[in-house]
């Protein structure tokens, strides 16, 4: 029988064997299964916190548009199909009864639809703000469906560390297709109001800087 030879993991700088047959060593692979990319970090409750507060002042400033219970009642569409598909007893594609079956399982944990809204309107607008957080589209699908998620204690898992004597808490990941599906609702659903907050505020930053510069140069302008 012929030794199979090492293979690097394909992560530039990984100096690791890779996975099994996968292209990733175990750590890049895990990355890749859970945030979308392997060298995707995933993002925390204080890193989406300002974009949050972003969003809350821009639903603030236009309190009586129509757009925000619009956006409420396309999630609430998004949860009645994914209850009938939930629920359909013909054979179905698998990874969307199982999407379903986690919007529901969200919407039964008591989670308003503007938290839902907030918190996919605040990863687009950071997207815009910092797109180098996101290694491709894929990861930030990811990361949109993970802070979504991370909305509901239903999908935090704990189990008790018998070396340190201590509970930890473990989010509980989905099958990677699951995600992907998760995030082609959410996006259809919310992600053209998000592209757009995205580039509300990019416009308002660029505006401020240019206001800025130019005070700037009226400055060195003085005699």
């Amino acid at each position: 029988m012929t030794r199979l030879s090492h293979r690097l993991c394909a992560v530039p700088g990984c100096t690791l064997d890779a996975h099994g047959h996968g292209r990733f060593c175990n750590a890049h692979s895990t990355a890749y299964r859970r945030h979308g990319a392997p060298t995707q970090k995933g993002v925390t409750a204080s890193e989406l916190r300002p974009y949050l507060k972003l969003v809350d002042q821009r639903i603030a400033r236009n309190r009586e548009s129509p757009l925000w219970p619009a956006l409420d009642a396309r999630w609430r569409v998004l949860l009645a199909d994914a209850k009938a598909l939930a629920e359909r007893g013909t054979p179905q594609y698998r990874y969307q009864r199982e999407a379903a079956r986690a919007v529901v399982k969200l919407a039964d944990s008591g989670i308003e639809p503007r938290d839902i809204v907030r918190t996919v309107l605040a990863l687009y607008v950071m997207e815009g703000n910092e797109g180098r957080r996101f290694k491709d589209d894929r990861a930030f699908q990811f990361q949109m469906v993970r802070r979504v998620r991370l909305l509901s204690e239903v999908n935090v898992g704990s189990y008790h560390n018998h070396a340190t004597g201590k509970t930890k808490r473990v989010y509980r990941d989905l099958a990677p297709r699951i995600v992907l599906c998760l995030a082609q609702w959410l996006a259809t659903a919310l992600g053209a109001a998000g592209v757009w907050m995205a580039k509300l505020e990019r416009d308002q930053n660029e505006a401020t800087q240019q206001a800025q510069e130019d005070v700037r140069t009226a400055l060195r302008g003085l005699q």
